[in-house]
């Protein structure tokens, strides 16, 4: 009985020491990423921009890339359309009523959520006849 007592606790403790050294391993590869950023960023924060703000546009051009080729050109170019769409109707209303025009912001709006359910609603992606002749 003392013996699976004694066993119980040494598995509890086992399991702190791994939880304890994970959090240490966690904290040492995190300072060994975190302090050389700190130190590039802190004294040429110029460069530093630079690349991280390459490499982010360098990572947003493949994922973009990539979802292009998945998803095929037409569906891209129509969520392009529609994302652009929003945003133009957005900043329009937002320099209006900021210009004092609020009243011609009102149809600005509305032809925004037109534009937007022509392209959501009637634009479908053209799909592939195949002809059951052909195999």
């Amino acid at each position: 009985m003392l013996k699976n007592i004694v066993a119980g606790y040494g598995k509890v403790l086992l399991q702190f020491v791994k939880i304890f050294a994970l959090v240490a391993l966690c904290c040492i590869i995190g300072s060994a990423f975190v302090y050389p950023l700190w130190y590039f960023a802190t004294t040429l924060p110029h460069t530093y921009t630079l690349v991280f703000m390459t490499i982010f546009c360098a990572v947003l051009l493949f994922l973009a890339v990539k979802k292009v080729i998945s998803a095929g050109f037409y569906k891209t170019f129509i969520f392009l359309l529609k994302v652009l769409v929003i945003l133009a109707g957005i900043a329009a209303c937002i320099a209006l009523i900021m210009s004092g025009r609020r009243f011609f912001a009102i149809p600005v709006f509305i032809a925004t959520l037109l534009i937007y359910g022509v392209l959501s609603f009637t634009l479908k992606p053209k799909e592939l006849v195949v002809n059951e002749n052909q195999n």
